[in-house]
């Protein structure tokens, strides 16, 4: 996937500090006014669809104060990039939401001026 994988690529786990930097870049270029917020929280918290704790979670929830991605391990660029698109497009389906974070990885992966984000941003994990 181009350059990115020098900064380990779009499924490389990301450190708090750089998940927010990727993640206001993100708002720039999806121009979002509004600040997200991102929130690990324990696995514990959540319950799978047949009532077994523990299960893992990256999604996102619209609050009051905006939207938050919560998240129960540390996340990639593409779990950004989805997570982002789904917080500026909710009224599209995960198979577009799918379809439109493949093709924005693609962008990204050929965008010097992400590039620059990351190399600002610092090692990844």
């Amino acid at each position: 996937m181009g350059e990115t994988t020098a900064f380990g690529g779009p499924g490389a786990r990301l450190t708090p500090r750089r998940a927010r930097m990727v993640t206001e870049y993100l708002r720039r270029q999806l121009r979002l006014s509004h600040q997200v917020r991102l929130e690990r929280i324990s696995r514990w918290q959540v319950t799978g669809e047949h009532g077994r704790p523990g299960e893992p979670l990256i999604g996102v929830a619209h609050e009051e104060d905006g939207p938050c991605i919560f998240h129960t391990r540390a996340l990639t660029v593409e779990d950004l990039v989805h997570e982002m698109l789904h917080v500026r497009h909710p009224e599209l389906s995960e198979d577009e939401v799918n379809a439109r974070t493949a093709a924005m990885l693609e962008r990204m992966a050929r965008c010097a001026d992400f590039r620059t984000t990351l190399r600002k941003s610092g090692p990844s994990t």
